[in-house]
């Protein structure tokens, strides 16, 4: 996702939340299927559960490493033997924004 977003919860509704466009993305979760006809769009019609995996035994570490004045690295690592058979590391590359909202060189 290139643009900042926001996820929202609610007990039967995910929405992501995308800055840029006013794009946003519903994904429900009470439990309907998927609807017979829909109008087409970009992002779909999605419809999701939770799957009640989850131990008590998690352990999951985030790092913040600032390489630079805009620039962060942030690793998240879940760290769970009865779930998982190794820990799972996910790394994220993050860019300043400037707060005048100039345009940032590609």
């Amino acid at each position: 996702m290139p643009v900042p977003y926001k996820i929202l919860q609610t007990s039967d509704l995910i929405a992501i939340l995308y800055e840029g466009d006013t794009v946003y993305r519903q994904i429900f979760t009470d439990g309907r299927k998927h609807a017979e006809t829909t109008i087409p769009s970009w992002l779909g019609y999605p419809v999701g559960h939770w799957e009640h995996t989850h131990s008590d035994a998690p352990r999951i570490v985030e790092r913040f490493h600032r390489k630079d004045l805009g620039h962060m690295d942030v690793t998240v690592t879940i760290d769970d033997p009865k779930t998982f058979a190794r820990a799972v590391t996910f790394t994220s590359r993050t860019q300043r924004i400037s707060a005048r909202r100039t345009r940032l060189p590609v």
